[in-house]
């Protein structure tokens, strides 16, 4: 068994109320044996902080985690469980729950590449600086950088992109 442990320390300003829902369950791409899983456990969240004892994950499943917090939507992320002892639930590996590959934050290149296929070909493009650049004259615009939403958007039609 693993040791896990959460600290939701500020929401809203104070410690996190509710629970912490873990349930096992396989990759929608290639489907454990659900009966060799372990069973869900409900945790509660005293003062932020819960403490929970794991079956480390195996091949094919890992913890789906639903964050039950009390004036929050509730939401799930998907994490492999080492057999370490006892891990920050912070510390654990984020999974895709098709693939139960680690989560990728970067958009993959291929992805940067067809937005910019698109910007050259069927959309204009601007490069924000103030905010107050003109429109060219395309039906739809890529407004890229900039912190300052550009003034001359149409409505529904363009997109910008904010700076970092």
């Amino acid at each position: 068994m693993t040791t896990v442990t959460a600290e939701l320390d500020d929401v809203m300003g104070a410690p996190a109320e509710g629970y912490l829902v873990f349930t096992p369950t396989t990759s929608w791409v290639d489907p454990a044996d659900l009966g060799s899983l372990p069973l869900p456990k409900r945790v509660k969240l005293a003062s932020g902080a819960a403490t929970v004892e794991l079956e480390p994950t195996g091949p094919g499943w890992a913890w789906g985690v639903t964050y039950q917090v009390y004036r929050l939507e509730h939401w799930t992320e998907y994490y492999v469980v080492p057999d370490t002892g006892s891990v920050n639930l912070n510390d654990l590996t984020e999974v895709d729950i098709r693939t139960l590959e680690p989560h990728v934050e970067e958009p993959d290149p291929a992805w940067y590449a067809y937005v910019d296929s698109i910007v050259a070909g069927q959309v204009g493009r601007v490069e924000v600086v103030t905010g107050t650049e003109a429109r060219p004259g395309f039906a739809s615009v890529f407004w890229i950088g900039g912190t300052t939403q550009p003034v001359n958007m149409a409505e529904n039609a363009d997109v910008w992109f904010k700076a970092t």
